[in-house]
């Protein structure tokens, strides 16, 4: 897995981000990349990409991240988008209800706002919104204001963010991939 680290210089005043890109500097599964100026984020981006960079990781501060999400979002050069590396930074996240996307946002404790369009996603949506760590809304007929409004009340209203918290304990609880390994072994 290669992972890349974006350091801004200029965030923060106790030189973290210079002190994170000496430690990272010159390890083999690490893209480093110390950003000058903000006009010098699409080619970092670009390389990253071209580099099949499968983590994106960012020193954040001033405005980077927000830089990042908007490249991302404007340009897109990765074929996919590392979300992983992203959901940190976000309050909220607008889905369809895929398993991977509401479980590693759940995960972070983030509130969701879940169109779901077929197959299992309208169930995976009905149990967001059962647990309070979101809202449902109908794809097919949903309009700019009403995804708007969700979106404001998920992050206006703590109690959306409280039970997305629980659900991430919850996860934390569970005991992640080596305890569903363990389980899997005791049927076997």
């Amino acid at each position: 897995m290669k992972r890349g680290v974006i350091v801004n210089p200029k965030s923060g005043r106790s030189g973290k981000g210079l002190a994170l890109a000496r430690m990272l500097k010159g390890h083999p599964q690490i893209v480093l990349r110390v950003l000058e100026d903000f006009t010098s984020l699409p080619p970092i981006l670009d390389e990253m990409s071209a580099a099949d960079v499968d983590e994106l990781f960012i020193s954040s501060g001033d405005g980077t991240v927000h830089a990042v999400q908007t490249d991302l979002a404007e340009r897109r050069p990765f074929a996919v988008l590392p979300q992983l590396a992203l959901l940190p930074h976000m309050q909220a996240v607008v889905c369809h209800g895929g398993h991977n996307t509401v479980c590693e946002a759940l995960a972070q404790g983030l509130p969701l706002v879940v169109l779901p369009i077929k197959d299992d996603q309208p169930v995976v949506a009905e149990q967001v919104a059962g647990a309070g760590a979101g809202l449902r809304l109908k794809f097919g007929r949903v309009r700019p204001a009403e995804l708007r409004e969700a979106v404001l009340r998920v992050l206006g209203d703590p109690s959306f963010r409280d039970a997305a918290a629980k659900v991430a304990r919850s996860f934390a609880a569970a005991g992640g991939a080596p305890r569903a390994a363990s389980l899997l072994l005791e049927l076997a």
